[in-house]
């Protein structure tokens, strides 16, 4: 997608210095858009920075979502790269996923992407009937969501179907002893659930695939301060747009989230945690309103995150939900 770079009213405002070789000029547009002009050396890029609680923003941002360029996207405690994957028959850009290992070339080839996708549509990379019988009380759309709106923000890793040719791709499934899973990702964010309506009313047939916004063994950007130091740092721009959240960047959550894996018919019927983050395990248990136990909550690694690991982020992670929902209905009434 090509956004028109219009002509500028407002005074930019420069950020970094000469000596870095780096320059970023900040350029308001009349409709609220931003544009970033990163000049590295003798080459200049044009960055649109679209704002997740801007309404005028989000077609734009479904379009960016489904384009197959990288983006970084802000979701509740950190950056993300979002590219978005194509149908593997379609082929109309077949290599997008390649942006996340040319990104982060020493990601293992194995270390699959999650897909975030609202829960009202995960039927279509889930196989339902797989997930163990205790288990299946909440793998529908309305439990779903409540569990969502209770615990907002993490990872679940779910069986996936033997044959699934839209999703049959090495960059989102994972086949081990004979089994395929995919991880489904989401937040409980009403702008984000219009936008992934948008985006799959435009083309059905892309998955949106977001992975941690960092180089391998660093932590990601918290937010859009950050991704600006990456770029005066790294002296490099490995993304074509930027998703702010003007609400949730401000409450400093700092962290990743965390990963569930729900049991299929034949294995034990226990939550593995495949990591820890921001969503505490005990918080994540509660909204599944299921009589299961957690396998690793104590010593599962945790996700990248700047607090020490003693620190509970639950406050924080409600506050950004309760500032996220309250903005989100006071545009709505107005």
């Amino acid at each position: 997608m090509e956004i028109e770079v219009p002509k500028f009213r407002r005074v930019p405002r420069e950020i970094g210095s000469e000596t870095s070789n780096v320059d970023i000029i900040e350029r308001n547009r009349n409709d609220g858009l931003l544009l970033l002009d990163i000049k590295i050396d003798h080459e200049t890029t044009i960055v649109p920075v679209f704002d997740l609680r801007e309404d005028s923003h989000k077609r734009e941002i479904a379009k960016v979502l489904i384009s197959g360029d990288p983006v970084a996207a802000f979701g509740v405690g950190n950056y993300g790269i979002a590219i978005g994957i194509d149908h593997p028959k379609r082929g109309r850009f077949p290599n997008s996923w390649e942006h996340y290992w040319k990104f982060k070339p020493d990601r293992p080839r194995d270390a699959k992407i999650p897909i975030l996708m609202p829960p009202k549509y995960w039927s279509e990379i889930i196989d339902f009937r797989k997930i163990h019988s205790g288990f299946k009380p909440l793998f529908n759309r309305g439990q779903l969501e409540r569990a969502y709106r209770e615990a907002v923000i993490f990872h679940i890793v779910a069986p996936s179907y033997n044959y699934a040719p839209h999703i049959n791709h090495p960059a989102l499934v994972t086949a081990e002893d004979g089994k395929n899973s995919v991880s489904a990702f989401w937040w409980d964010d009403p702008d984000l659930e219009e936008i992934a309506d948008i985006a799959m009313r435009l083309d059905p047939n892309v998955l949106i695939g977001i992975s941690s916004f960092n180089d391998r063994g660093e932590n990601p950007a918290f937010n859009y301060d950050e991704v600006k130091d990456y770029i005066m740092r790294k002296k490099k721009v490995p993304f074509k747009y930027i998703i702010r959240d003007s609400i949730g960047e401000k409450v400093g959550v700092k962290s990743s989230h965390p990963q569930f894996k729900v049991p299929e018919n034949d294995e034990k019927p226990v939550w593995q945690v495949v990591r820890r983050g921001a969503r505490s395990v005990k918080r994540f248990l509660q909204a599944t309103r299921l009589p299961f136990e957690a396998e690793g909550k104590d010593s599962a690694l945790f996700a990248p995150r700047a607090h020490s690991e003693d620190v509970d982020l639950d406050n924080l992670i409600d506050t950004v939900h309760e500032l996220i929902l309250r903005d989100y209905s006071l545009r709505k009434a107005s």
